[in-house]
């Protein structure tokens, strides 16, 4: 049997400007802008492009490493935003209603899927220059390009919700 909201306090769905659907309309827009914000930011740093005109190898893997943690780190906080988002409620109109289920926890679950099939596609990919000093090279340039990708197909995903 579903749990339903019973006994909890309801607001009247007609009624936009109550503080209620005020507070849910803040938080969704405030989670909703965080998200844009690092994926904007995101996509400045990809067409900048820091790495390439730098001169020796040691100089090109040093910015690649870097570039990549950078982009690690936007995803992280995107889909830290994006879990945010999903777990926000409307509030309740209807206390007989059934409880949604926990959006963010299957966002959760599916993206640590995801890191498991991004990790294991680069460090396959990459095993074709296996022995030779570029394979380091490869693989994290494999991991900033799949994450990008992906935080792409986030924003198609998830951006009405």
């Amino acid at each position: 049997m579903a749990q339903t909201h019973k006994g909890a306090k309801t607001v009247d769905p007609t009624d936009l400007n109550s503080p209620t659907w005020k507070e849910y309309d803040a938080k969704m827009s405030a989670l909703h802008a965080r998200a844009q914000n690092v994926l904007r930011n995101e996509y400045a740093r990809e067409q900048k492009d820091e790495c390439l005109n730098l001169q020796s190898e040691a100089e090109k893997r040093d910015c690649l490493v870097h570039e990549a943690l950078l982009t690690q780190n936007n995803y992280e906080v995107y889909a830290k935003a994006l879990a945010a988002l999903l777990r926000v409620r409307q509030p309740i109109v209807d206390p007989l209603e059934p409880m949604p289920p926990d959006r963010g926890a299957k966002f959760e679950k599916a993206e640590r899927a995801w890191i498991i099939y991004r990790n294991t596609t680069c460090s396959a990919m990459s095993d074709a220059y296996w022995g030779g000093s570029i394979q380091g090279q490869i693989e994290t340039a494999c991991l900033q390009d799949i994450t990008r990708k992906h935080m792409d197909e986030l924003e198609a995903l998830y951006k009405d919700k």
